[in-house]
């Protein structure tokens, strides 16, 4: 039992490596376009590294999520197939979300750091503590999806669809957000005091329905 407990959790902390790997390997990609696309600004490294900041973040928030609600169909079910427990399969799944946020949010506070972009570090705190949530969130929709089947997908991509309408809104009209407020330690407090609340309570219906997922 020790054997499979040790041989799950190493699965899925692979698993959180693999994304945050692929997830760097699409980064890269896109500062090779930023240095093209950036050759005019008077400071191309500081361009491009606050890019890099600003998209990773958005990357851990939405990869974490997208492959949290593919968790209960891909991950899960392979592993309990292998004779795994249920709630080995729960804490796997934090550890695959841990490692990948974690390690996104240590490339973004280095980049912070190295690049003089301390303005953003309330920004990464903040889309740690959104991924966090959604990836909790994205567990509860899997294991809904699961059961309820494509329904729960089309609902899915309403709400997707209208933040999408807001964002674009909010870029067309050159609308500039308070990142660097921020950094504010009361309001970052009071993000993290409601995070870590809304993070437990959807973690905890997360591990109810997992107690109730069947094995496909």
């Amino acid at each position: 039992m020790n054997s499979l407990l040790a041989r799950t959790r190493k699965y899925y902390f692979l698993a959180g490596l693999k994304l945050f790997g692929y997830v760097a390997a699409v980064q890269l990609l896109l500062v090779v376009e930023w240095t093209f696309f950036g050759v005019e600004e008077e400071d191309i490294v500081g361009f491009v590294s606050q890019n890099v900041i600003t998209f990773n973040a958005m990357f851990m928030v939405l990869f974490n999520m997208l492959f949290a609600i593919y968790g209960p169909n891909w991950y899960d079910s392979m592993v309990l197939s292998m004779g795994a427990r249920r709630r080995d399969v729960f804490w796997g799944q934090l550890i695959k979300q841990s490692v990948f946020v974690g390690l996104s949010a240590i490339l973004s506070i280095v980049l912070c750091v190295v690049f003089k972009h301390e303005n953003f570090l309330g920004y990464t705190i903040v889309a740690v503590a959104a991924a966090m949530i959604l990836g909790a969130l994205g567990l509860v929709i899997g294991y809904k999806v699961k059961k309820y089947g494509k329904i729960v997908i089309f609902g899915l991509l309403i709400i997707v669809g209208v933040q999408a309408g807001i964002w674009g809104f909010v870029l067309a009209t050159g609308i500039k957000l308070p990142i660097g407020s921020l950094n504010s330690a009361m309001i970052l407090s009071l993000i993290g005091a409601g995070a870590v609340a809304v993070f437990v309570l959807l973690e905890f219906w997360a591990y109810r329905l997992n107690q109730k997922c069947m094995v496909s």
